[in-house]
């Protein structure tokens, strides 16, 4: 019995297994450059919002900054403003874009507004 066309058949089975085993690790490289590519995108968006929304929130809490710490005493109602804006800032685009340890900050600033 002639084992040449078995042979022939395992070679050929073998070379295709390995030419497609090429093409799919080559499309695993290629799948993740684009995914990462598309993280970093994703990443940067993220944090260029936080830039955005952080300084928005620092601009309306600077006057209960240390520097206007007199004025803050004197009027009781500038707690409350600051308590407002803390809230606000947690339940809108800050709270949203802000990591878990950060809602915690912003949470504990608010309940000592409270006290």
């Amino acid at each position: 019995m002639d084992k040449a066309p078995i042979v022939a058949a395992i070679i050929s089975s073998g070379i295709t297994f390995l030419g497609l085993s090429i093409a799919y690790i080559q499309w695993r490289r290629d799948y993740q450059i684009k995914l990462k590519k598309i993280h970093d995108e994703v990443s940067v968006e993220m944090i260029r919002q936080c830039m955005n929304s952080y300084s928005q929130l620092f601009k309306k809490l600077e006057p209960f900054s240390q520097i206007h710490k007199d004025t803050i005493i004197e009027k009781p109602d500038k707690i409350r403003e600051c308590y407002s804006i803390l809230q606000d800032a947690m339940y809108n685009e800050v709270g949203l874009l802000s990591s878990h340890q950060t809602r915690i900050i912003i949470g504990f600033a608010r309940v000592c507004c409270i006290k």
